[in-house]
């Protein structure tokens, strides 16, 4: 191994999966310069984690976990992650993109490598 190399390990305790997918999306989108608003964090977050937001009490559970949500507010911000590529349509119903879906059910390890033009 490089003796230049810095090697920093960070742990992360997570209260539910759901928080667990908030905090890996968040990484991702902030490292590649992406700014996504906290509510279409929370609905690729619960969709990442629920499989999909289409099924049927999926929006009912997502307001009950945020109540001042409404059902039109979803369905805008939905469109808006699909416009994005980041919940695409599969069998009828929008699921995360499968280039960014990860099982948050499993543990999760992220390796970043930070390299400068000057390196």
């Amino acid at each position: 191994m490089d003796k230049d190399v810095i090697i920093q390990k960070i742990s992360s305790p997570s209260d539910s999966i759901f928080q667990k997918a908030v905090k890996y999306y968040s990484v991702l989108f902030s490292l590649n310069g992406v700014d996504l608003p906290e509510m279409q964090l929370n609905i690729l977050a619960f969709t990442a984690v629920r499989g999909t937001i289409s099924s049927g009490g999926a929006k009912e559970k997502f307001i009950e976990m945020f109540p001042s949500t409404t059902k039109a507010s979803i369905g805008n911000v939905v469109f808006q992650l699909k416009k994005k590529g980041f919940l695409v349509k599969k069998e009828r119903k929008m699921i995360v993109n499968p280039s960014i879906y990860l099982d948050f059910k499993r543990p999760v390890i992220l390796q970043i490598k930070l390299n400068g033009k000057d390196t």
